[in-house]
């Protein structure tokens, strides 16, 4: 398309999308570059906000999160960013990941509230709250932590529902909360059909069974990773621990 001559706004909805496709297939660098001939003044007034997207997810996919706070930093402070359509939502919680990847939890939390003030019916909204749980987690705020978890598990249940269930057992091991980690983690395979998170949970189980000095429960969650996941990683570790706690 960009070789038949299109007009400066067909050329920058082109290089848009082209960088959108490289991206989605991995190349960084190929929609950094495809971005770069955007050019400074262009002529589509939402052609900035989504060319500053984009930057933000590739240098993201770069492991640059600094850089990328820099693009998408302005759908946080910008406001002619603030109401675009499948965009402005999206990369708020983008910011967020970002500055939490670069450790700055605590901007990223605000990050992530502001989503769920801002865009209250964004389909973002569980994963904001399932973010902002992993920045409050991250500063030792453990409760607090698992109330945005819970929020997640109230309104959605996809495999971010599941993330967050473990999560809440990981803040509770993390309390040294053995008991409840044990139980809060048992509800993932309970309540969710996602293979990995299930064997994943039950290890941690069994993890928070050892420490509460109980190697048969233990051995049983071992065992049963085994036996419904055995394709998982969980199973060789199970494996190991079985041996090692002589069971």
């Amino acid at each position: 398309a960009l070789t038949k001559g299109p007009d400066l706004a067909q050329t920058e909805q082109i290089s848009l999308r082209l960088a959108a496709c490289l991206l989605a297939g991995g190349d960084a660098d190929g929609a950094l570059a495809r971005l770069a001939t955007v050019g400074a003044k262009p002529v589509n007034p939402n052609t900035p906000a989504r060319a500053a997207y984009l930057a933000g997810e590739a240098l993201l996919l770069k492991k640059q999160p600094d850089k990328a706070v820099e693009q998408l930093k302005a759908f946080r402070d910008n406001g002619q960013y603030h109401n675009l359509p499948n965009l402005s939502d999206r990369a708020m919680l983008r910011l967020g990941q970002a500055l939490a990847a670069g450790g700055q939890h605590e901007p990223a939390r605000q990050a992530f509230e502001t989503l769920i003030q801002r865009y209250p019916a964004s389909p973002w909204v569980p994963y904001a709250f399932y973010e902002m749980g992993r920045s409050l987690q991250a500063q030792k705020r453990h409760d607090d932590a698992v109330k945005a978890y819970a929020e997640v598990i109230q309104r959605t249940v996809v495999e971010i529902a599941a993330m967050a269930q473990f999560q809440i057992g990981a803040c509770r091991a993390e309390q040294l909360r053995y008991a409840d980690a044990a139980g809060q983690f048992l509800l993932v395979p309970m309540t969710y059909d996602y293979p990995e998170r299930s064997a994943a949970a039950l290890y941690e189980a069994a993890r928070a069974s050892e420490a509460m000095k109980q190697p048969a429960e233990a051995a049983r969650l071992y065992r049963e990773v085994l036996r419904d996941h055995p394709r998982t990683s969980w199973a060789k570790l199970s494996a190991d621990r079985l041996v090692a706690i002589g069971q």
